[in-house]
């Protein structure tokens, strides 16, 4: 009778170690792509808003007002950044170029605050919310980039045609920026590679 070959110990433990080695090689590659593809989203969204805003500004001559007046910077990076809710002010803004409002309640003039219906009087939609926009998650019910994290928009406030961002300086209406694939200690070093700017 034929005796069944079986695996030995070493056999076993070398298939196990090329299996791991694989791993090794390819999980990076995996990050690399998912990175890649939210970098990609990310860009997306930030030229959408900058896109936005400048039709905005086509339509009424100016950007979108917040008590007002045109903000300096739209949006902030503190705290926990991977859970933060932005402030009102952020909540407005974005309202304003989606004429949404951001509590689920929709569009149109029975809807939208007061704050967006007195800026946006005709009642236009400059900006696609992502779906994200109106979930129940508080932490997720905003323009977030492909992180999921708060983006930045900075305004030509003075109407000068220059925008300052994040220490550098751009020509033109607005500067919408991520914080890109970085961690939150990161976030307020000097190394401003690591962020995604769209201006």
């Amino acid at each position: 009778m034929k005796q069944k070959q079986r695996f030995t110990l070493i056999e076993i433990l070398t298939v196990i170690a090329v299996i791991g080695i694989l791993a090794g090689c390819i999980f990076p590659a995996l990050l690399a792509v998912q990175n890649n593809s939210r970098r990609t989203k990310t860009e997306t969204i930030l030229t959408g808003v900058n896109t936005a805003l400048r039709v905005f500004k086509g339509v009424y001559n100016l950007l979108p007002t917040l008590g007002g007046s045109v903000p300096e910077c739209v949006g902030e990076w503190s705290g926990n950044i991977d859970s933060m809710k932005p402030g009102d002010d952020y909540y407005t803004f974005f309202d304003i170029l989606t004429y949404k409002n951001y509590q689920g309640r929709g569009s149109g003039i029975n809807n939208v605050s007061s704050a967006v219906s007195e800026v946006n009087t005709k009642a236009k939609q400059y900006l696609d919310p992502p779906k994200e926009y109106f979930s129940s998650d508080e932490t997720r019910n905003s323009v977030r980039d492909g992180w999921n994290r708060p983006i930045k928009v900075y305004l030509d406030h003075d109407a000068d045609g220059v925008v300052e961002a994040e220490g550098n300086t751009y020509a033109g209406d607005s500067v919408s920026v991520s914080m890109g694939n970085q961690e939150e200690e990161k976030a307020s070093q000097a190394d401003k590679g690591l962020y995604i700017v769209i201006k």
